[in-house]
């Protein structure tokens, strides 16, 4: 089992912790072919099986999963405030809904900072979410289901309360509140573009 840190933002943090969010999609890096098949192939440097893709035609090409297979963790790096510091701790808030809490400052870090947020939205000892991979695929963006739409914790129009997505009155399924959310995260384009994504489905770690 491995661990790798996965950011989220406040809106998705509070997905997770309510029950809502069991998925999210990466944008592939690079974009594969478009003639791609589901495969595993055998890894020396890992025991058992690494599910990934190949090419129909041409050269055999491997793409891997950077956050993991199931079974692999991902602790959850969200915007984290720091209050103050004091014998080796911090007091921080989460900004996703402003819990408190005090964790230690490793020693590899540099000073943290009162009044400012931990870099890169916090380092491992500060994460409170911890998810285990059940799942891992490829799929176009567009391909989305409307159960998979909610399961990216984004319902439809009826139940939407949040706000970062401003409300006009076409979210009345998951999959356009889905397609709205990803535009104001990646830009428009990037919905038509329809670019192969990672999806990874997870559930949450209790206790972490």
């Amino acid at each position: 089992m491995r661990e790798r840190p996965i950011l989220l933002n406040a809106e998705m943090v509070r997905a997770v912790l309510n029950g809502s969010k069991t998925q999210t999609r990466r944008i592939m890096s690079p974009q594969p072919a478009d003639d791609i098949r589901p495969h595993v192939f055998p890894n020396k440097e890992i025991q058992g099986w690494l599910s990934s893709l190949k090419h129909e035609h041409g050269p055999t090409t491997a793409h891997s999963c950077p956050f993991g297979q199931p079974g692999d963790r991902l602790w959850v790096r969200e915007k984290t405030l720091c209050l103050s510091t004091n014998n080796g701790k911090a007091h921080i808030r989460y900004l996703a809904d402003n819990a408190p809490r005090t964790v230690d400052i490793p020693s590899r870090l540099k000073p943290v900072t009162p009044g400012k947020c931990l870099s890169n939205g916090c380092y491992r000892e500060a994460s409170r979410i911890t998810l285990e991979i059940t799942g891992v695929r490829v799929e176009r963006l567009q391909a989305i289901s409307e159960a998979d739409a909610a399961a990216e914790g984004v319902p439809p129009a009826p139940e939407f309360t949040d706000t970062f997505l401003t409300p006009e009155g076409d979210y009345a399924t998951a999959k356009v509140a889905f397609q709205r959310l990803w535009e104001s995260i990646y830009k428009p384009a990037s919905w038509q573009a329809n670019p192969w994504c990672w999806v990874i489905e997870f559930k949450r770690v209790e206790g972490s």
